[in-house]
């Protein structure tokens, strides 16, 4: 072999070389990418890649929950919802039981917002405390907050901000101790009103329970 000869073979093998690498450089044709926005994807999902917010984390795989992708359960206790305003419109300072946003919604006659209000019991029928509420929107981002000693939670909100329609709800105890929503809210926005009568834990749904 004279020496353009083997400059020649040399030049093949390399370009060959380079080609298989960019072949196997692209994406196998068997595989299947699933990146689905959770509030459409119920119980038996595959896998969600998580956006912002809420401490998510994403590529989980399993059903989707407002739970999936958030950081392990950590004991917390929101503030006191023992109000005289409360006593003159309820007849107790405890609003417990109450449609909180017929008077923290957008519109309301009391001092604050809220984005989400409601109550979480126990088994023993009584408010239960260092309960964890998690609500996943639409968009991937997540809020939290933790029920007071009555049981009670809120969620402060920007002015007039609501849960969309599609958010993903669920409160938890402990890692194991969790209950979640089985379908998406399917309300209009603004419906963060979790002991609201009708179809929600007011009224047909029954109230809020752990376990």
């Amino acid at each position: 072999m004279n020496r353009k000869h083997a400059i020649y073979c040399a030049f093949l093998a390399v370009f060959a070389g380079a080609a298989i690498t960019a072949a196997c450089s692209a994406p196998d044709p068997g595989e299947v990418t699933f990146s689905t926005n959770p509030a459409k994807l119920k119980d038996g999902g595959i896998r969600i890649d998580s956006g912002p917010g809420g401490g998510d984390e994403g590529g989980t795989t399993g059903p989707v929950t407002a739970f999936t992708g958030a950081p392990g359960y950590q004991s917390g206790s929101g503030p006191s919802t023992d109000r005289d305003e409360h006593m003159a419109r309820f007849g107790s300072q405890n609003p417990a039981g109450q449609s909180c946003l017929d008077c923290h919604g957008k519109g309301g006659d009391a001092g604050t917002t809220f984005t989400i209000g409601g109550t979480v019991y126990g088994a023993d029928g009584g408010g239960l405390g260092n309960v964890e509420v998690r609500v996943k929107e639409p968009d991937n981002t997540s809020i939290a907050t933790y029920t007071n000693a009555e049981g009670n939670f809120f969620y402060l909100a920007a002015v007039g901000e609501p849960v969309e329609a599609g958010a993903l709800c669920g409160v938890r105890n402990s890692d194991t101790n969790v209950q979640t929503m089985p379908d998406p809210l399917a309300s209009p926005p603004g419906d963060g009103s979790c002991n609201k009568g009708g179809t929600c834990h007011g009224g047909t749904q029954g109230h809020i329970h752990l376990p």
